[in-house]
């Protein structure tokens, strides 16, 4: 029942952060996806509905930071030979761009999704959301 309603609702137009996650987890083939922290392991966890081929998930949780995470990503690329792709929002990709570099200089493979959800997107479904008025000149705010 739940994966014929999250079919569902995405057979829209419109791209929103679930969907990404939804088509990785139904039209990526036989792979390595990473998953960054914040939303997109929640939007994972929510909307990546496991299917039969076969994707091998990795995420880095530790203290929910999300410094490292390219990194992260190009050092199970740089151990793989299969497929590696990065599914990451655009504040963690921007925290971690330097990473780039060492794709460049070891010549890694990886596909890297970048979500814009306006820099903290997360920040809008946790307690902190009741601070808008104090958060609001620090914070994009965004509900998907």
């Amino acid at each position: 029942m739940y994966r014929q309603q999250v079919k569902l609702a995405f057979q829209t137009d419109q791209l929103t952060e679930g969907q990404v996650a939804y088509t990785v987890a139904t039209q990526v083939p036989s792979a390595n996806v990473f998953v960054s922290n914040s939303m997109p392991i929640r939007d994972v966890d929510q909307f990546g509905i496991p299917q039969t081929h076969s994707l091998n998930w990795w995420c880095n949780r530790g203290a929910n930071g999300i410094d490292g995470v390219v990194s992260s990503a190009l050092g199970m690329a740089a151990v793989s030979d299969r497929a590696n792709y990065l599914v990451i929002g655009d504040l963690a990709f921007f925290h971690d761009m330097n990473g780039l570099m060492m794709a460049q200089r070891h010549q890694l493979a990886l596909t890297i999704i970048v979500i814009n959800n306006n820099g903290g997107g997360i920040f809008s479904f946790l307690p902190q959301a009741a601070l808008n008025r104090i958060l609001s000149p620090y914070l994009a705010r965004r509900r998907i």
